[in-house]
């Protein structure tokens, strides 16, 4: 399981200067909130609530730490990133 907690201090420190660095290389963010049904039980990723509330959690701090500008995502996930790519 994804946790920080896990890391040495040294090693987190290296895991958010590479993750905060990379963020420069992409043109658009785009954020799918928890709870809008985009997960499905397919065997591919964990569809546990707690785990999710915690993954959506660190998003949401990253983003606003970092200052990050992304596109939330709504229920017309297609037609909105496609419009934003298009800007």
């Amino acid at each position: 399981m994804l946790s920080v907690e896990y890391y040495a201090p040294d090693e987190k420190s290296l895991l958010e200067r590479i993750c905060k660095g990379n963020m420069s290389n992409y043109t658009h963010l785009f954020y799918f909130p928890y709870g809008n049904g985009w997960l499905e039980p397919n065997g591919v990723r964990t569809v546990n609530e707690y785990f999710q509330r915690k993954i959506d959690m660190l998003i949401r701090c990253l983003v606003s730490d970092w200052k990050l500008n992304v596109e939330t995502v709504g229920e017309n996930p297609f037609d909105q990133i496609a419009s934003a790519l298009r800007k």
